[in-house]
């Protein structure tokens, strides 16, 4: 885990998509699919990722990385 995150969790979708090199719609495709659950937080409803959920992405992806 780069230091960087460690001193910032949890990570709005925003920051876990920069974080993993990914868009925030990839991150909204894999929550719909089941892969990964975010927290969910406040009245709006926001999305909290953690460290675990970003290792889940990284490994999702990098699948579909090239």
């Amino acid at each position: 885990m780069k230091t960087r995150e460690a001193l910032k969790y949890p990570m709005s979708i925003t920051e876990a998509a920069l974080a993993v090199g990914a868009s925030t719609s990839s991150l909204r495709f894999y929550e719909r699919q089941g892969f990964v659950t975010p927290i969910r937080f406040g009245a709006d409803d926001r999305r909290l990722y953690l460290p675990e959920h970003l290792d889940a992405i990284r490994e999702k992806y990098g699948k579909f990385r090239k």
